[in-house]
């Protein structure tokens, strides 16, 4: 990396990665020991501009085979995979989110109502992956207009009544383990 400043090569290139892997200014700074704002002058150069618009390139260029891989996952005869591949589609979605907890160290603290919350979490999963591809799609659809008032018309109440009866399912699985 040719980057332009008075910093030594190595601090630059540690500041750069830093940022990449979504470190906050102040962070890296602390961490590397120099000014937040030394870590802005290094980070807004254009070539570090360049680089990192070309990685987040590369990465948007391989979305499409990584959620081929889920689609593919999702439809896996082991169950503990299908669930895995679920929850973080649904995490990274933020239809599901982590427990409430706010550790300074990025992992999450549970309280005792976080595991009602999990165990709810976990239902949903279960329900979900009991539905087909399409049936998904028009209760995702039914969800995202949400518009009071409107009845679900006779395709949305068939799909609502399947995830009704998934939910229940998947309660009794998780009441017996």
């Amino acid at each position: 990396m040719s980057i332009k400043s008075k910093k030594p090569e190595a601090l630059q290139v540690r500041v750069v990665e830093r940022h990449m892997n979504g470190e906050s200014d102040r962070e890296i700074g602390k961490k590397e020991r120099i000014h937040r704002s030394t870590v802005k002058r290094i980070r807004s150069q254009p070539e570090v501009l360049k680089i990192i618009a070309e990685q987040k390139n590369r990465i948007l260029l391989m979305t499409p085979k990584a959620t081929d891989v889920y689609q593919e996952t999702l439809c896996s005869n082991d169950p503990k995979l299908r669930f895995a591949a679920a929850t973080v589609i649904l995490k990274s979605t933020t239809v599901i989110e982590q427990g409430s907890g706010n550790a300074k160290d990025g992992r999450f603290t549970l309280t005792e109502s976080d595991f009602e919350i999990d165990r709810q979490h976990r239902v949903n999963v279960l329900a979900l992956n009991q539905l087909s591809l399409e049936d998904l799609d028009i209760l995702r659809d039914n969800w995202a207009s949400d518009s009071p008032g409107v009845p679900p018309n006779k395709e949305e109440e068939r799909v609502l009544a399947a995830y009704g009866a998934a939910v229940e399912k998947a309660k009794s699985i998780l009441d017996k383990s």
